[in-house]
């Protein structure tokens, strides 16, 4: 049995032993290596390219203020914000786009606040249109966030979070605040979940409205 238990530890510590941590910072640069908060990277996705299954990605404090385009986290990494209200994702696109899409299961959002913006327009995709959406969360977890402040266009759906797809998705101890949808169905609203695996659970949403 102690040689048992003893190989268990050892197995442990080196899983452990070799996950990494990226840094990424607002002020940070892309050509940097993101090993230290000092040597941090720029961008989400530089950072998360840097990273592979079992690592930890680490969000400075400060405002990244996104234009166009979406980050996607589609490996089982944790990403983690250096606060909530402390590490904020602003969105200013004002054609329909999600600000991140994660798509593993394994993956982990956590301790980052979303501002969003008015959409001009919904941007086609299938049988209904999307919407600036904070998260597509179609597989992983998202912990500790706060979403406010996305606005739908008139022709659109969903305007805060989407759990879409077949992989197991949890949303947990979220605020999702002033946030307003242009079009409220059966199936649509502040978020819309068609995921037989999706869980919302200790979350406030409250103050949002159609």
């Amino acid at each position: 049995m102690g040689k048992i238990v003893f190989i268990a530890a050892l197995a442990m510590a080196t899983a452990s032993a070799g996950a990494a941590t990226w840094y990424a910072s607002p002020n940070g640069d892309n050509n940097n290596d993101g090993k230290s908060m000092a040597t941090a990277v720029k961008s989400l996705g530089t950072a998360v390219n840097k990273a592979s299954a079992g690592d930890t990605v680490v969000l400075d404090k400060g405002t990244w203020t996104w234009k166009s385009s979406h980050n996607t986290i589609n490996k089982a990494i944790t990403v983690r914000g250096s606060g909530n209200r402390e590490t904020i994702f602003r969105s200013e696109i004002s054609t329909a786009e999600y600000q991140i899409s994660l798509e593993n299961e394994s993956a982990v959002l956590e301790n980052v606040t979303f501002v969003g913006t008015t959409a001009t327009t919904g941007k086609g995709k299938g049988d209904w249109n999307y919407p600036p959406a904070a998260v597509e969360l179609n597989g992983g977890t998202l912990r500790n966030c706060t979403i406010c402040n996305f606005r739908a266009a008139a022709d659109t759906h969903v305007s805060a979070v989407s759990m879409r797809g077949s992989q197991k998705a949890v949303m947990e101890n979220c605020t999702l605040t002033n946030n307003s949808c242009g079009k409220i169905d059966a199936a649509y609203g502040v978020v819309y979940m068609n995921n037989a695996k999706a869980t919302v659970r200790n979350c406030e949403i409250a103050y949002n409205r159609g």
